[in-house]
């Protein structure tokens, strides 16, 4: 890799961004981190070898100023949890960052979405889709990576099934529970990332992730 490419994370204060972080700092990676709160990523072990941006996607100037000198922009940001809107909200924030990569000639935006093929889908997956498209509405190049549920420790998804068996090994279940889906383990969608920021030249483009079936180093 480049050593003097430098990276920024979004999201780094969570499940994925935070692991992401780690593994791109194993590779020798130049990393900034866009957090809202400062306090929050200096908890982490990688706080003393990374750059710090504060502020959100939905602010441009601090977007802007997060972007400066970026060539890859790893999109790992959400809503869901900012109320009944948090559709209109993360497609303004998309649409923010965007076109702020573009002002500051980001080459290449990673996004970490969701699978999202059934004809009647989830508000929230509609909004992942609808995010990358957002994403893709400047002249910067959009990966859109599409995943379905992450699995590892420390995952909401792993946590809240764990607590779930552990707590009622017998359930009278809803109908939704019959929905297929496909589970990627975290080492794997790490992988991914990790190799997206690699890339000689700017890709553009929507892959679907799926599980590895070669065995490779535990992230």
């Amino acid at each position: 890799m480049e050593t003097a490419r430098r990276i920024l994370v979004t999201g780094a204060s969570g499940y994925v961004g935070g692991r992401l972080v780690t593994a791109l700092l194993e590779d020798n990676a130049k990393i900034r981190v866009f957090v809202r709160d400062r306090n929050k990523a200096q908890s982490h072990s990688w706080a003393s070898q990374v750059e710090i941006a504060v502020g959100n996607a939905s602010d441009y100037q601090s977007t802007v100023n997060a972007l400066k000198d970026v060539h890859t922009a790893f999109y790992l940001l959400h809503s869901i949890n900012l109320g009944p809107n948090f559709d209109k909200i993360e497609s303004e924030m998309a649409r923010n960052f965007a076109k702020a990569a573009q002002e500051c000639g980001v080459k290449q935006i990673i996004y970490l979405g969701g699978i999202n093929n059934d004809a009647k889908t989830s508000k929230h997956l509609s909004s992942r889709a609808n995010t990358g498209k957002e994403l893709a509405t400047t002249s910067v190049p959009v990966i859109e990576l599409r995943a379905g549920i992450i699995i590892g420790s420390g995952s909401a998804s792993f946590e809240m099934l764990r607590h779930l068996t552990h707590r009622l090994p017998v359930m009278t279940t809803p109908k939704w529970v019959m929905n297929k889906t496909h589970p990627i383990a975290i080492r794997d969608v790490l992988w991914y990332l990790r190799k997206t920021a690699t890339l000689e030249k700017p890709v553009a483009g929507i892959l679907i992730l799926v599980a590895l079936k070669f065995c490779h180093t535990q992230i």
